[in-house]
């Protein structure tokens, strides 16, 4: 790994060892009716520095409640931003699971750097 100066805090997707989806925020907060849902994604490395470049992806589960959204790539502080619209009406007072993958470009799917998380909003 590349020695960086104790001012950085952001790594290029290239140089870090292990992803962690760190953070999501829902834009808004719980779903209602077939609004878009924003979807903001923290990624970063195993020493908690922003990771710039990393590829995020987000399906919903099941596969076809959410429309398709194409991969995000995270700024240069280790943001992604996805918009997504429910397919389908959903059930008030549920839950919609959504599945989070967070990859660097060019590794193979399966045995590259790669973070998947589960998060869920509400729906209202």
């Amino acid at each position: 790994m590349a020695k960086l100066s104790k001012e950085s805090r952001v790594l290029e997707a290239a140089m870090t060892n292990r992803l962690v989806i760190q953070e999501v925020h829902f834009k808004p907060k719980a779903i209602t009716g077939r609004a878009p849902l924003h979807v903001r994604v923290l990624v970063i490395d195993s020493s908690k520095k922003g990771v710039a470049g990393a590829l995020v992806k987000l399906v919903g589960v099941p596969f076809a409640r959410v429309t398709g959204a194409p991969e995000a790539k995270t700024n240069s502080s280790g943001w992604a931003t996805i918009t997504v619209r429910p397919r389908m009406t959903l059930t008030r007072g549920s839950l919609l699971t959504l599945f989070l993958r967070a990859r660097i470009d060019g590794q193979p799917l399966l045995a590259g750097e790669s973070a998947r998380r589960l998060v869920a909003v509400r729906v209202r």
